[in-house]
């Protein structure tokens, strides 16, 4: 039974709900820069990616008035999918190949087995966490090293600066796993455990630095591919 509003700890709710308010913010920003530099590859998956991110912390929150495992599921499916897509987006961005649709299946295969375990098997939430948090890792360290890989010196300062804080995304949430499997987290997601309030916060700044990030470096490399264009008319 998910608890009323009124007996989280303060602080932690708030967090999430700020969170979730600059999640929006940030996303709508992503969304309208796509819609503008359209011709940069990627911006269109890293924008989707953002959104599905954001609806599934919308669904996680909805978890408070809204109880059973659908929910549950839903929020972390779109959770995946959007940090999936927003991997993808950077690969695109920096022109690499895509994730292969079998290694992503065998990913989600196996985050699907081990989360429908600790939900209807042996229900622990700590554990699904964990499960989570590791996926995630993997996918911030693939798109960190998509911005890190193949830049010559003169473009660092437009693509290291994402990878440093993908780099950061991934640190948190080994972090956030390592405390999960140890058994620190309570049954809900609003257990009052020190963790979940620094982890928040982390994806907050997290969250922030990785969009605006990579809105930099589209406008940045927009702007070169124009006067490139122009050099050569």
């Amino acid at each position: 039974m998910n608890p009323h509003p009124a007996s989280l700890p303060l602080d932690l709710f708030t967090v999430k709900v700020m969170t979730l308010v600059t999640m929006l913010i940030v996303s709508m920003a992503a969304v309208l820069a796509w819609r503008i530099n359209r011709e940069v590859a990627g911006m269109r998956l890293f924008a989707l990616g953002l959104l599905a991110l954001m609806s599934g912390a919308l669904l996680g929150l909805a978890r408070i008035f809204v109880s059973g495992d659908a929910i549950v599921i839903a929020c972390n499916v779109f959770m995946f999918g959007g940090m999936v897509t927003v991997a993808q987006g950077v690969r695109a961005f920096r022109g690499f190949q895509l994730l292969r649709p079998g290694l992503l299946t065998l990913l989600a295969g196996i985050v699907a087995v081990f989360f429908l375990y600790w939900l209807f098997v042996h229900e622990s939430f700590g554990m699904r966490v964990g499960v989570i948090s590791s996926s995630f890792i993997l996918l911030a360290i693939d798109a960190s090293a998509s911005m890190f890989r193949q830049v010559p010196s003169r473009d660092r300062l437009m693509y290291w600066p994402t990878g440093f804080a993908f780099a950061f995304t991934a640190a948190y949430l080994s972090a956030r796993a390592v405390g999960a499997f140890s058994g620190v987290y309570g049954a809900t997601l609003f257990a009052p455990v020190p963790i979940e309030l620094a982890s928040t916060i982390c994806a907050n700044v997290a969250y922030i630095g990785c969009v605006l990030g990579m809105l930099l470096a589209s406008n940045t490399q927009l702007r070169h591919e124009i006067g490139r264009a122009s050099v050569r008319e």
